[in-house]
């Protein structure tokens, strides 16, 4: 897609950075565009940035992005360690966020099923594993995991958020780095 015409109008207003919605590839195609253009402002992006694709597609128009996410491959938690070791080895690649979101994921439904005993009634069973969800806790690849009430706006217990340490990164020499706030 070309992105020129909006970029361009972003330029004109001398941005001290850019925000930007989107997956990875349709960033990576952006900041090249933008970089092409002359935009120098740093992008800002959420977890859909966070893929091995962002530098696959735009080289180093993707320098000094800031990307908010639970996970990074260079997160050097033993369990994200293993998951990025074993991913590389069974599929030749970098894992995105995605894998590690769906891998924990797994390992969040079995620690669920370690607290009930399964009947064989599929509703009964449905409710006891909703049930038991909520307390499920792991250390996985997205790092700690647990849940926590969502309230809604009358201060009742509306269901259950992720309770999860957001990391920031940002791209350097082609890579997720933590930022350090320097």
């Amino acid at each position: 897609m070309d992105f020129k015409a909006q970029l361009t109008k972003i330029k004109a207003s001398a941005p001290d950075a850019v925000i930007c919605s989107c997956l990875a590839e349709e960033a990576a195609n952006i900041m090249t565009q933008a970089r092409g253009l002359g935009i120098k402002a740093p992008f800002i992006g959420g977890n859909g940035f966070n893929s091995p694709k962002l530098f696959e597609i735009s080289k180093l128009a993707g320098e000094g992005t800031f990307v908010g996410s639970p996970w990074s491959n260079t997160n050097p938690a033993p369990a994200n360690k293993a998951f990025v070791a074993e991913y590389l080895k069974k599929y030749n690649t970098e894992p995105n966020q995605f894998a590690a979101q769906g891998y924990d994921a797994v390992y969040i439904a079995a620690a669920a099923l370690k607290d009930i005993k399964l009947t064989g009634d599929l509703s009964a069973d449905r409710e006891a594993f909703k049930n038991a969800l909520p307390k499920a806790a792991i250390n996985g690849a997205t790092g700690p995991f647990k849940f926590r009430p969502a309230k809604t706006k009358d201060g009742k217990i509306g269901g259950w958020d992720a309770d999860q340490k957001p990391f920031i990164y940002v791209v350097k020499g082609g890579k997720f780095t933590l930022y350090d706030g320097k």
